[in-house]
């Protein structure tokens, strides 16, 4: 499962990954996710959450990808992800240096209040 929303006070678009996710899934909620990105929509964050995540289809990487590659993406100034495990910091760092633009700022952390917390001290972009 796949949920997104758009936290209007923090200006920040939140995928909450769950459960078993697949890559449709995953793709589905991109394009809603881009739907919600208002025209011209610049310098706002994205949280990425995935604490929840029992299994995730390796297609999903690609649909990351993707997502990186598009409108969201060249708007999105700060990239928070929510990563349980520490071993996955790399990777997803890897993948926003690599696809993402090279002004998007990337910072992990390992719980969503952590997360929630940086938001909340945080000014809006």
């Amino acid at each position: 499962m796949v949920n997104v929303s758009y936290d209007r006070p923090h200006n920040a678009f939140i995928l909450e990954y769950a459960g078993n996710v697949t890559a449709e899934e995953t793709r589905r909620a991109h394009v809603e996710m881009n739907k919600l990105v208002p025209s011209g929509g610049k310098g706002f964050k994205v949280l990425v959450d995935l604490c929840g995540v029992e299994t995730m289809e390796v297609e999903v990487e690609n649909e990351i990808k993707e997502a990186m590659k598009s409108p969201l993406a060249s708007g999105a100034r700060e990239v928070l992800h929510v990563l349980p495990d520490p071993e996955s910091d790399f990777a997803f760092e890897t993948l926003v240096r690599y696809f993402a633009p090279k002004n998007v700022k990337c910072v992990n952390f390992r719980s969503r209040s952590a997360a929630q917390k940086y938001l909340d001290e945080s000014p809006p972009l």
